[in-house]
């Protein structure tokens, strides 16, 4: 079952203006970074659903956030462009992200957002923040982080695109392609934290690697189904049972390694294919944590617990 990401296009469509750049409105930009960046999570294998279907639509904060929660979603990003406490200050610029005190575990998708969103426009990285509501310990001030929180959705972000006051931001957020460009980085964070595999370069065509079948043909070919759609590739027969071996203390980019047996892709509850793991594969990136991403050359196989994994002869 694919993961579910609920986007909020802050405001309305005409929300929060800036009337020195005619044209832009922060409810309209969103509602433009929130469809490209919906497209582009979808070609990761995402389910996402948007809180602002038409550019019309304004639903209240805590209806935005409610729906995170109501519909299943493992990520809610709400979508903005900031503003300074005076509207004549054209000087603040810089990205911020909030996101929810319900999980301290959602610092380091927020500062890896931030710091690609800052690093794409131009301009410095403010910081990743949390904000209390006055008098209620632990509890979130925003009330879509706050209302996302509660309804089961604790992963739960606004991100501040910039200010658009300052006219270097606001003149790079007008712009279609660079709306695109946003939406393509933080699609490619969110899908590397979620374990889900990019698109990668093989023998002259694209493939999206993503939830697979593998069918092994009596003469030695595999037949990729599912969201991959490929030609038979010839292929040496693979071992079915892994020789295990005593793990060693750490994982490095370019060691040998097999998936223990019935071992979960990170973060899920689903299965690998049948002969994920019975293959040999490299560790592709230095691990994160206890996560591992492991594959064969440039392809991304998945993602694992570092617990699941075994150094391979």
């Amino acid at each position: 079952m694919a993961i579910k990401i609920t986007l909020d296009p802050g405001h309305g469509v005409t929300g929060n203006p800036y009337p020195p750049r005619p044209g832009y409105y922060e409810g309209t930009q969103m509602w433009k970074l929130a469809n490209y960046l919906k497209a582009e999570l979808e070609r990761y294998g995402f389910e996402v659903v948007t809180t602002r279907p038409n550019l019309t639509d304004d639903p209240t904060l805590e209806a935005r956030g409610q729906m995170a929660g109501q519909n299943g979603s493992a990520l809610f990003v709400s979508l903005h462009s900031n503003a300074p406490a005076s509207a004549t200050d054209t000087v603040t610029t810089g990205t911020v992200v909030f996101y929810s005190m319900a999980d301290e575990a959602n610092k380091p998708l927020a500062d890896k957002l931030g710091q690609k969103v800052s690093g794409i426009m131009g301009h410095h990285y403010r910081g990743s923040m949390t904000r209390e509501y006055p008098g209620r310990p632990g509890v979130d001030y925003y009330g879509v982080i706050r209302s996302a929180a509660e309804s089961g959705c604790k992963a739960a972000y606004i991100i501040e695109h910039g200010f658009h006051t300052n006219p270097a931001d606001s003149a790079f957020l007008i712009a279609g392609e660079n709306l695109k460009k946003l939406a393509v980085a933080e699609a490619q964070i969110i899908a590397d934290h979620f374990g889900y595999a990019k698109e990668v370069n093989i023998v002259g065509k694209t493939y999206t690697i993503k939830e697979f079948t593998i069918t092994i043909g009596d003469d030695g070919t595999i037949q990729i189904g599912g969201s991959v759609q490929a030609d038979a590739v010839p292929v040496q027969p693979i071992p079915v049972e892994p020789t295990a071996v005593e793990p060693e203390d750490s994982f490095k980019p370019g060691d040998k390694v097999r998936v223990r047996q019935d071992a979960y892709v990170y973060g899920t509850s689903n299965k690998f294919a049948p002969v994920v793991y019975g293959s040999v594969y490299e560790i592709l990136q230095q691990p994160k944590g206890d996560r591992v991403v492991f594959g064969t050359g440039e392809v991304v196989i998945g993602a694992v617990h570092l617990d699941d994994i075994i150094h391979a002869e």
